[in-house]
């Protein structure tokens, strides 16, 4: 069986076979040809077509994607659609003004600054003896660090602390990037960015509880999230909801949905969207979700690659020349994020050009036929077993043209964009 492996991170990728004689079977048309090899053998695949030459809604005809009506439920949801629409603006405005002293929020050609936002000088003495270790969560090898669960003893709580060698670290930003020049992942934009969402009470963000270094390493300190991150949730509870997932799991991807969607109304790229960045908090209000590692953040919407990011949720516009909407790349990770997480499995391995069999499929055939090889349970079919709307929604997030992606109600987008707020699943 061929593994789909993200970071440490794996799922089994099924179906790959079956998509890549999907593939074969058209190999004479003008779109291109493969051969019929598995995943992980060469492929060849010619003369490709640009993702904006073609509607993704042309390209599979068996998906009805709804229209405007007079039907009394469509007009109730496209109201509630235009109220959503109207709160997600009013919060875009103060996250703002509260950024940039200006209601119409940052000029998209000024390179972002999220970094400022912490102050190096604020760095306190690390004390031994107020900090217990727990447990050791997980290594960090990229920067030789480890991430560890600790007790608080001043504050008589549990709390996450990431520590790092202050060689790697660096004193501030500058210092950073003096020494990483080429690093894709900045950690001070993730604390200047995590500083300021704390600052503007945004609500799904975990807390920075302080930055502290001794003689050799420098340890950041976060609040603890009790249940782990999204992946490991749903690794754990996901095989018990069987083919009932899409409605056992629809509130949280709400909540995921809503966390993006603010965090973009505050000007905000997050850029590194994915289940090992998203974690959940029990409290006594329930379930909390929470977005984390800012470290690909930016504050500039439009923006050009410079790789990095998990490739698996990497937009496939990402490996073109030239700008790209941050906005739409993180919609485009959160569909990968919303599949996965539903269907059990990742979509594919990577979506860049060539690389990978089912993408292609998807690319090639829409969702629809990816679904029918993906997931195969008590002889049903994903695109049996879900909704058609949910079905609707997965094409609008991952649509391989961002011109033709959902939005999540910005306010940079004409109304006359599709936003995911307006999609009969999500209004349900």
């Amino acid at each position: 069986m061929a593994v789909a492996t993200c970071g440490e991170r794996t799922w089994p990728a099924t179906g790959t076979d079956d998509c890549a004689r999907l593939l074969t079977s058209s190999s004479t048309d003008a779109e291109g040809s493969w051969t019929s090899e598995s995943e992980g053998s060469s492929s060849s695949w010619s003369n490709q077509v640009s993702p904006g030459s073609s509607s993704l809604e042309a390209e599979d005809e068996a998906l009805h994607v709804p229209t405007v009506s007079t039907d009394h439920s469509i007009n109730i949801n496209i109201t509630a659609c235009t109220l959503k629409s109207l709160v997600n603006r009013v919060a875009e405005k103060v996250g703002n003004l509260f950024l940039t002293g200006s209601l119409d929020g940052f000029d998209p050609t000024v390179p972002a600054e999220l970094h400022k936002c912490f102050d190096p000088t604020s760095v306190m003495l690390w004390n031994p003896s107020r900090f217990l270790l727990i447990r050791k969560l997980q290594d960090a090898p990229r920067n030789s660090g480890h991430v560890l669960l600790m007790h608080d003893v001043a504050e008589d709580r549990k709390v996450v602390v990431k520590k790092m060698p202050t060689k790697w670290f660096g004193m501030s930003h500058a210092d950073f990037i003096a020494r990483h020049s080429r690093e894709t992942e900045q950690p001070w934009q993730d604390l200047g960015c995590l500083t300021c969402l704390n600052m503007t009470g945004y609500e799904y963000a975990c807390t920075l509880h302080g930055v502290f270094r001794d003689a050799d390493s420098t340890c950041i300190v976060f609040s603890w999230a009790t249940e782990g991150d999204l992946f490991t949730w749903i690794t754990q509870h996901r095989p018990s909801m069987g083919i009932n997932a899409e409605e056992h799991l629809r509130p949280l991807i709400c909540e995921l949905l809503e966390s993006v969607t603010q965090l973009h109304n505050l000007s905000i790229v997050h850029g590194d969207l994915s289940l090992e960045n998203a974690v959940l908090t029990m409290d006594n209000l329930g379930i909390q979700l929470q977005l984390i590692d800012f470290a690909m953040s930016s504050a500039r919407r439009l923006q050009a690659w410079h790789g990095g990011g998990k490739v698996i949720y990497n937009a496939p516009e990402l490996y073109t020349a030239g700008e790209h909407d941050g906005f739409f790349a993180d919609n485009f990770a959160l569909g990968v994020m919303i599949f996965t997480m539903v269907i059990g499995t990742y979509p594919w391995s990577s979506t860049q050009p060539g690389v990978c069999q089912r993408f292609e499929c998807f690319k090639k055939y829409g969702i629809r036929a990816l679904l029918d090889f993906v997931w195969k349970s008590d002889g049903l079919t994903s695109a049996t077993a879900l909704s058609e709307e949910f079905q609707e929604l997965l094409q609008g997030m991952l649509a391989v043209d961002p011109r033709e992606r959902l939005t999540l109600g910005e306010q940079v987008y004409s109304c006359g964009r599709r936003s995911v707020w307006c999609e009969r699943w999500v209004g349900a």
